[in-house]
């Protein structure tokens, strides 16, 4: 991990920051120039969903529309941080 983040450190996508609550822990956050990059890439990856979306027939273009609320709310989870484990009962 210590090498990955070496290495986007000095592509100035990240950055190493102290952890204020304790001295040996090293806080990684992303840079001004790691969000342009990762909006540069959702775009990208946005324009190839739109060629593979422009494929597919008008029934398959329906069904993805109709999925949308439900990956949204998917979405909304993730970004919760909710935990990924699956639940048993």
């Amino acid at each position: 991990m210590s090498s990955l983040v070496s290495q986007l450190e000095r592509t100035g996508l990240v950055e190493r920051r102290a952890d204020p609550q304790d001295g040996r822990v090293v806080l990684v956050a992303i840079t001004p120039a790691g969000r342009e990059h990762m909006k540069s890439l959702r775009r990208r990856e946005a324009a190839i969903f739109e060629v593979l979306i422009s494929k597919l027939g008008r029934e398959q273009r329906a069904s993805l529309r109709s999925a949308l609320p439900a990956l949204r709310r998917m979405l909304e989870l993730a970004d919760e941080g909710l935990p990924l484990t699956r639940r048993t009962k």
